[in-house]
């Protein structure tokens, strides 16, 4: 399967669309005078917002003063932007974020009927700046499991509303849990598949809850799909190279008689991420190749991670290569895995060599544990240039910040450096002021009073 995938697509629901509507703990009172406030027209919701430490729908009051919100203001008025964030982006974010079940009540019997509303009036005119806003109200109905909103979801996808952006396969999240309307959905959308980011979305979605153990045709089970699929399967980029997984992961699940084409061209792909995948469905079909190509890719460590994630998800723990469970190994490779989630970066780097590693008490931890500088080196980011190097931290947490160990050549500055950026956003009152390399090595030194210096440093 594609977990990454699946997983930040889980997350994105789960977590909600705005990091800023979170906050620690505190009193439910101030989102209600919050939404009161916006209620008389006294302020943007997302301001009144940005001092209120929860902001969660708590009571069934809460909900009752959103849904009057909703009821009195345009929807000219729910898409004025302060600070780049629409009042509509902050209402979705509400709805997503309720955990009371009266509330929930609340907003699914008064709430959503003006949330189709607003979705009605807003499909006509999209732009730039409200496509978000819209397919985020998808992902809302879908989330509210009511027939009513799958059917809307249902029909964006059959219209082809923004086929193309990049959103579209978050708006199926929902479906992939215990959604009543799920299979019924892919049923109706394998009549005429959909194209573009809409059609990965209807693929990503069948292929977890078949996964799963669900039983219905998948929808990329037909000559269209299966065409569709051979097209994703010719692509070679890393740009391209999720959407091949997902194309891969269907195939366990088609009975279509180019399956076994579709294998071979998987199996003989040059990503070793398709490699991977392929591994994963061969094992599916109870092919003997896919573990060995599922042992092939854990020796490189650059995708090793998704390897061993893969064997131990089929069983096959126990026949994962020994060298690749060496704390060094695992340290390169857990470093790929963290820095190919980035934002960022969205890959692994082309190399990662270590550069030195220790057993030490760890002062943010106050616990002894294994750390290493890694070196890492990347060709892709300058074609024609000098590699772009780095040193990142691996140890009870993985860290990348190029930017801190400027003008920093010294090993133990180094640890020094990464030592004080761990503690000082928590608050440690041993690192006061700006967090620096001195401060970190002066808690690393007074810890570990047998440090054996090292001579050399990095240029």
């Amino acid at each position: 399967m594609v977990l990454g995938d699946l997983i930040r697509h889980a997350a994105m629901f789960v977590l909600g669309l705005l990091a800023f509507v979170r906050g620690a703990s505190g009193a439910e009172t101030d989102l209600k005078a919050a939404l009161q406030q916006a209620l008389e027209g006294r302020g943007h919701l997302g301001k009144l917002l940005e001092h209120v430490p929860e902001r969660t729908i708590q009571t069934t009051e809460s909900a009752t003063r959103l849904v009057s919100l909703l009821e009195k203001t345009s929807l000219e008025d729910l898409l004025v932007e302060v600070g780049g964030v629409s009042q509509l982006d902050v209402v979705i974010t509400l709805f997503q974020e309720t955990q009371d079940a009266a509330a929930i009540g609340i907003l699914t019997r008064q709430g959503l009927p003006h949330l189709y509303r607003l979705s009605n009036e807003l499909q006509p005119r999209l732009s730039k700046s409200s496509e978000r806003e819209f397919l985020f109200l998808l992902q809302v109905f879908a989330g509210y499991k009511t027939r009513a909103g799958s059917l809307r979801v249902l029909r964006a996808a059959r219209e082809g509303v923004l086929e193309d952006h990049p959103l579209w396969p978050y708006v199926f999240d929902p479906f992939l849990f215990d959604h009543n309307d799920a299979v019924r959905l892919l049923q109706e959308l394998t009549k005429e598949l959909p194209q573009g980011q809409i059609g990965r979305g209807v693929l990503d979605c069948a292929n977890a809850l078949l996964a799963e153990g669900g039983e219905f045709q998948h929808p990329f089970d037909q000559d269209r799909g299966v065409d569709r699929l051979a097209s994703w399967l010719n692509g070679s980029g890393d740009d391209d190279v999720s959407e091949i997984q997902s194309a891969v992961a269907a195939l366990p699940f088609l009975k279509h008689a180019r399956r076994s084409e579709l294998l071979e061209a998987a199996i003989h792909h040059p990503h070793p991420l398709v490699k991977a995948e392929a591994g994963w469905a061969l094992e599916r079909l109870g092919d003997s190749r896919g573990r060995n190509l599922l042992l092939r890719v854990s020796r490189d460590v650059r995708y090793s991670g998704i390897a061993r994630l893969y064997l131990e998800e089929l069983g096959q723990s126990e026949s994962i290569p020994k060298e690749v469970l060496t704390p060094a190994f695992l340290a390169r490779a857990d470093l790929c895995q963290f820095l190919s989630h980035l934002a960022e970066n969205g890959r692994p780097p082309d190399q990662v060599e270590i550069l030195d590693a220790r057993s030490i008490q760890w002062p943010p931890t106050r616990r002894k544990e294994n750390v290493w500088l890694i070196q890492v080196i990347d060709d892709a980011e300058s074609p024609g240039g000098p590699a772009q190097k780095g040193i990142a931290f691996v140890g009870p947490r993985i860290s990348y910040q190029p930017e801190i160990l400027k003008d920093v050549t010294e090993i133990e500055q180094m640890y020094g450096a990464y030592c004080a950026w761990e503690l000082a956003p928590n608050g440690d009152p041993r690192i006061t002021g700006q967090p620096t390399s001195e401060k970190g090595w002066s808690l690393i030194k007074s810890a570990n009073p047998r440090w054996r210096r090292l001579k050399r440093g990095v240029a």
